[in-house]
């Protein structure tokens, strides 16, 4: 499984791919394992918008971990998904949302 997230200043967050042992989505499909990294600065899309694309780090299969949810999505079996990879996405307003989820 490939987990994609673009919570770029969470500790787990490393080059677009979480390094977390563990992720729990939540009903309100709320990626759980989100903690805000103080050290980590978030790029000004400003400056950024039209350079080169950021440096994504080499796909990653996460056969040990477990990602528990809670979301009425396709992917969940017994509040385990089983899904081939998960997309986390960032938005400022709103806390680290799982994109990969397809109501049922």
């Amino acid at each position: 499984m490939n987990f994609t997230c673009r919570k770029l200043d969470c500790k787990y967050n490393n080059k677009f791919v979480c390094e977390a042992e563990n992720i729990n989505v939540d009903k309100h499909l709320n990626c759980d394992m989100y903690e805000k990294d103080e050290s980590k600065q978030l790029p000004d899309p400003s400056k950024t918008m039209f350079d080169i694309v950021p440096e994504m780090a080499p796909y990653k299969h996460h056969s040990k971990c477990h990602i528990s949810c809670e979301a009425n999505c396709v992917f969940n079996k017994n509040n385990e998904c089983f899904s081939n990879g998960i997309l986390v996405n960032y938005t400022k307003k709103q806390p680290a949302v799982c994109f990969s989820h397809l109501k049922k």
